[in-house]
């Protein structure tokens, strides 16, 4: 049965007809931002058929990006998994962005995969979200495609080159260009030694479309097709190049393919491909690649889990095993509601069945299974091991929970969360939007395990608090709130919240009274703060100096205190007030009176001899090539922070340091621009608070304009 457009795939796969793990591919399209990723990935698409349209970026068109910040902006900002087929062999691709603000779509993308596509510009070469990502995807086998071939500048040697310095793989052409910038004509591959040269075509006509013709080294020469210097290193290098990297006895077409395939499998080779695919040159040898040379589901045939008791056990991955899938994407669609992305490692699903989250017990009954395709879907009756595809309607399931069927409870490997780095306050200008705003961050936090959000009641202001990988992030959330959910909002900048605390013991003795004809207020009570691991009052009053009621309300305004602020708007980090004696009046004393004589108490013994103010300090891991390591580490040091250690990875330095939380704002920004873009940061992580210097204390209090008039030690 030969099966050409995901309509007939669809209808094929309904009948349980067409099915085959060893003619299945699940791929992952990964790259730097502007590698032409999501343009490739848009050719693959109408080469195969799946649709008859061809989308361009600059147009906001394209298929994968489907979200309207996506099409305004030229960019992608959400994986989305599409499926095609090519020579009868059915292929899910997942598009993922390249913008280091969503990392945590590559994350769970290619936790699922069996094998991805890294696009290079050919320009640019290896850029530093090439580099993330390449790490991201480290034990998964790869292809790289050399994209942008017809572009001033194109240097495929020089990419090469690349590869081996940045990635230390071994790379191994399978087609090499046949010319370069806008004498790029097509490409020869180096296996069947044949050249492939693009016809003319008008968008949108199959016939067209396709029209590229194989001419051997002979003909070529005949025609005059290429330029004779080409000619010459093609016959030096199409020999070598294979003998040298996979020692074959012979050199027919399939045993190159095989052992290419069985190399790669092993990532022991990185394959290379070469082409332009804007101007549609190189695609049909990128598929050819893809399900030659790229594994298929059960290439590693054993998957290990944990059983209910903790144990290791190995999953089998074939369609006769119980069910066991992996929830690695959750979104909320506007048509369906809840649609979970499953990749299913073992056994079968249909229609009505029955499966469990091993996380929560919670069972569930199989209403829709959905073959996706970006933001449209097809609903189809039974999905198999190795497969990739939606359910509908499964409520408390999360990014990272284990799928399976009744009375087979296991647990994959969890994917590992990215934490937020760069937060801001959001601001909503109506009561309805408020109420609204919640729900709408609520379901956003849903989709995206890198967001989250707060409301801090810290600040002398409550906010509420978004966080996120980057400032883009953060501008895209923003923007979707509006667009999805209706909620217009504003990004403020927030406020680093930061802590009151004292550096010894004292002591202090106070006494509120107040005259105002009637009825007076009298007050007096005796004390001591120290130092502390928490905010906690002690009494020491002994023989009914004051009576209970009042020493609650000295204890209930101490820790009201410390829970908005003494002298400052931040919180108090630890100190114990111990209430060792005082005064009270038969008639003037109340409860207004003690509430008083506290809050001032305190604050005139503060004022007087000082507080310290601590800032929260993060710790951060840095990753730069060791060219810029200087630049990077005085960056650092001016930030006032501490390294901890600095270690050779590869050609990369992994910088360790504790820095100032306030200080690492837009810090990828600035390492970006200290390093040609190319040094990035692993995590921010706040794990203490520490006392700042004098100078730097003074600037936060001018910030507040607070009055400062009591001394502050450093």
């Amino acid at each position: 049965m030969t099966i050409s457009t995901i309509e007939e795939l669809n209808d094929s796969n309904q009948k349980n007809e067409s099915f085959n793990i060893y003619k299945h591919r699940n791929i992952g399209i990964i790259a730097h931002i502007d590698a032409g990723k999501t343009t490739t990935s848009e050719r693959l698409l109408f080469f195969t058929k799946t649709q008859t349209t061809l989308g361009e970026v600059h147009h906001g068109e394209t298929t994968t990006d489907y979200l309207v910040q996506e099409s305004t902006r030229g960019i992608t900002i959400v994986s989305a998994a599409v499926t095609c087929y090519w020579k009868d062999h059915s292929i899910n691709i997942v598009d993922t962005p390249g913008h280091v603000d969503f990392s945590i779509e590559v994350e769970r993308s290619v936790a699922v995969l069996d094998g991805v596509v890294v696009v290079v510009c050919a320009v640019g070469g290896i850029e530093p979200q090439t580099e993330s990502v390449w790490l991201k995807a480290n034990t998964i086998p790869k292809i790289i495609y050399v994209n942008k071939m017809d572009r001033a500048g194109a240097n495929f040697d020089a990419v090469i080159d690349q590869v081996i310095e940045r990635f230390q793989v071994r790379p191994l052409p399978i087609t090499i260009p046949l010319g370069a910038e806008e004498n790029f004509l097509g490409v020869f591959n180096l296996v069947s030694k044949k050249a492939i040269l693009k016809g003319f075509f008008e968008a949108g006509k199959y016939d067209d479309f396709f029209d590229e013709t194989e001419f051997d080294l002979e003909t070529l020469k005949k025609l005059n097709l290429v330029p004779k210097s080409i000619i010459e290193e093609i016959e030096e290098m199409h020999i070598p190049v294979f003998n040298d990297s996979l020692k074959l006895t012979t050199e027919t077409e399939l045993e190159i393919l095989t052992k290419i395939a069985e190399q790669t499998s092993l990532e022991k080779i990185v394959p290379i491909f070469c082409g332009s695919s804007l101007k549609n040159k190189g695609i049909k040898q990128l598929l050819n690649g893809i399900i030659e040379l790229l594994p298929h589901p059960i290439c590693k045939n054993e998957y290990q889990a944990l059983n209910a008791k903790q144990e290791n056990v190995l999953l089998e991955k074939n369609r006769d095993s119980p069910f066991v899938g992996y929830a690695f994407k959750t979104i909320n669609d506007k048509y369906v509601g809840t649609l979970i992305y499953v990749r299913i490692y073992s056994g079968t699903i249909k229609l009505s069945d029955v499966i469990v989250n091993s996380r929560n017990n919670i069972k569930h009954r199989l209403s829709r299974i959905i073959r996706l395709h970006a933001d449209k879907k097809k609903d189809i009756k039974i999905a198999y091991a190795g497969d990739i595809i939606g359910l509908v309607g499964l409520k408390e399931t999360f990014t990272g929970d284990t799928l399976c069927a009744e009375n087979n409870f296991v647990f994959l490997e969890k994917i590992q969360n990215i934490e937020p780095v760069v937060s801001a306050a959001i601001e909503v200008a109506t009561k309805a939007d408020f109420d609204k705003l919640g729900v709408a961050l609520k379901k956003l936090t849903y989709e995206d395990p890198s967001f989250s959000f707060k409301i801090d009641t810290e600040l002398e202001t409550p906010q509420v608090i978004i966080a996120g990988l980057g400032e883009l992030h953060l501008e895209i959330m923003n923007s979707r709130l509006e667009t999805e959910y209706g909620v217009k909002a504003v990004l403020k900048v927030p406020k680093v919240c930061y802590r009151e605390a004292i550096e010894e013991k004292v002591t202090h003795f106070f006494k509120h009274k107040k005259q105002t004809g009637g009825r007076g207020q009298y007050a007096v009570i005796y004390f001591t703060l120290e130092p502390s691991d928490k905010n906690e009052f002690i009494s020491t009053v002994t023989c009914g100096d004051i009576s209970e009621p009042f020493i609650k309300v000295v204890e209930r305004t101490f820790l009201d205190l410390t829970k908005n602020g003494i002298l400052t708007p931040f919180p108090v980090n630890g100190i114990t007030m111990t209430l060792t004696g005082g005064e009270e009046h038969d008639v003037d004393s109340s409860e207004l009176s003690f509430a008083m004589a506290t809050k001032l108490g305190i604050k005139e013994k503060l004022k007087s001899t000082g507080i310290l103010l601590l800032e929260p300090i993060a710790k951060t891991v840095v990753v730069t090539p060791e060219d810029y390591f200087g630049n990077i580490l005085s960056n650092l040091q001016g930030k006032r922070g501490i390294i901890l250690d600095t270690v050779t990875k590869g050609v990369y330095k992994h910088i360790e340091a504790l820095v100032p939380r306030s200080k690492l704002f837009n810090f990828g920004s600035e390492l970006r621009a200290l390093s040609s873009g190319r040094a990035f940061f692993l995590s921010i992580e706040v794990v203490h608070y520490s006392a700042m210097p004098k100078y730097a204390q003074t600037e936060i209090f001018n910030e507040l304009n607070i009055n400062e008039n009591f001394a502050i030690d450093a």
